[in-house]
């Protein structure tokens, strides 16, 4: 029997993502790709965005030829971008469903690509 130090998975986890206890702030080191930050080619109304985030700011904008804005910045940029966009009317009612069908998309990447798109459109 081992005498070495094994930490728990609740340890584990708080020494890889930042929190407090209402929200994630941020991940780190293995669980990094949870990020909405991390890479992860999206798509959404037929535009690939190189991150969740990306794509999640660009779908707030209620004039749709803005969405491409969006492509070529960092996730970070986009955030702050996003908070500055006139935003489309029933944004409280689909934005959950957008994030969803984006993580959708970022964790499986075997599902058709354009099954995703329609996913969007019909939102």
């Amino acid at each position: 029997m081992s005498d070495e130090y094994k930490p728990t998975r609740t340890e584990l986890a708080k020494s890889c993502t930042l929190h407090d206890y209402t929200q994630v702030v941020g991940f780190f080191e293995d669980y990094r790709f949870l990020s909405n930050f991390s890479p992860a080619r999206v798509v959404f109304y037929g535009v690939i965005f190189p991150t969740v985030e990306n794509a999640y700011q660009a779908a707030k904008c209620l004039d749709p030829e803005q969405t491409i804005e969006f492509v070529n910045i960092s996730p970070h940029e986009a955030k702050k971008k996003g908070q500055e966009v006139k935003v489309v009317v029933n944004w409280e009612h689909v934005k959950v469903r957008i994030m969803y069908g984006l993580l959708i998309q970022k964790f499986n990447p075997s599902i058709n690509t354009q099954s995703n798109m329609l996913f969007t459109k019909l939102l």
